[in-house]
């Protein structure tokens, strides 16, 4: 080795450990590790992978407090992130019973999902324009709804790859009404609100837009490995990354929460009695 060659190496061992100390990694091994406890949840054991979530809660807790002064918009990052796990931890821990009917049960555990969201918001001060809980410019409302009316034929698609049983007793308008409301409140709002709002904006003040779009996409699709798909895998990244791109582009999160509460309406209200 020349001294040339020796001068690099040191120089690379040194940029290594540079980004080690910039904590930059810390979010990406928490998504490998979110990533780890659905494989426990889909594969393994629903315990086991209700007891690795809720460690994982505890875990970005503390890391998230021991990062602060060092970096607080990284912790800040962190603290968002444990909505992930939390999404997990409700949806394993909240019995299926009294409720009967999956709707029912999805509008309860929504509520204490959406009080950690807006904790969040609150404790880190981040106002609806920055998360995109706005209208965004009036005389381009008609994008919204463009965006809004492409939930239906994604929805569509998703059907054909999960097919899965509908979340009503019957199709009439009544069912149909009451369970776009609930599907609203639980994965429309509360879903784009954590991941495309809140935890895209974190991720943006960390990373560069590019690997904020990537990350959340990530995080938002490993939360549905239990779906048991590879094929569904690769459609929600690709829903994640076009539902992502819209919000950097408009500003708003208004037309992706439109879009997100027609695909799962045509997945599980509508497409089931017709095929």
């Amino acid at each position: 080795m020349t001294a040339n060659e020796d001068s690099t190496s040191t120089s690379d061992h040194h940029g290594v450990l540079q980004a080690i100390l910039s904590l930059g990694f810390l979010p990406w091994f928490f998504l490998l590790l979110v990533i780890v406890g659905e494989i426990f949840v889909s594969y393994v054991s629903l315990t086991m992978g209700l007891v690795f979530h809720g460690f994982l809660v505890f875990l970005l807790v503390i890391v998230a407090a021991m990062v602060y002064t060092k970096n607080p918009l990284l912790s800040n990052l962190l603290a968002v992130l444990i909505l992930a796990p939390i999404i997990r931890v409700l949806s394993l821990s909240t019995p299926l019973w009294p409720f009967t009917e999956t709707l029912y049960w999805l509008f309860v555990i929504s509520f204490p999902l959406l009080a950690a969201t807006f904790a969040t918001m609150s404790v880190q001060r981040l106002k609806r324009e920055d998360v995109g809980l706005v209208l965004g410019d009036k005389r381009k409302l008609w994008i919204q709804v463009l965006v809004v009316l492409v939930g239906a034929p994604l929805g569509v698609v998703e059907f054909l790859i999960l097919a899965p049983d509908p979340w009503i007793p019957a199709i009439t308008l009544q069912n149909v009404m009451m369970g776009v409301v609930i599907i609203f409140v639980g994965t429309g709002l509360a879903e784009e609100l954590i991941f495309r709002g809140v935890m895209q904006h974190s991720s943006e003040r960390v990373m560069s837009e590019k690997w904020a779009l990537v990350f959340v996409a990530l995080v938002f699709t490993a939360l549905h490995i239990s779906f048991l798909s590879l094929t569904d895998l690769g459609f929600v990244f690709f829903v994640a990354i076009l539902f992502g791109i819209t919000v950097q582009k408009t500003g708003t999160i208004v037309g992706v929460i439109g879009a997100h509460t027609l695909l799962n309406s045509m997945l599980y209200l509508v497409m089931p009695f017709f095929f």
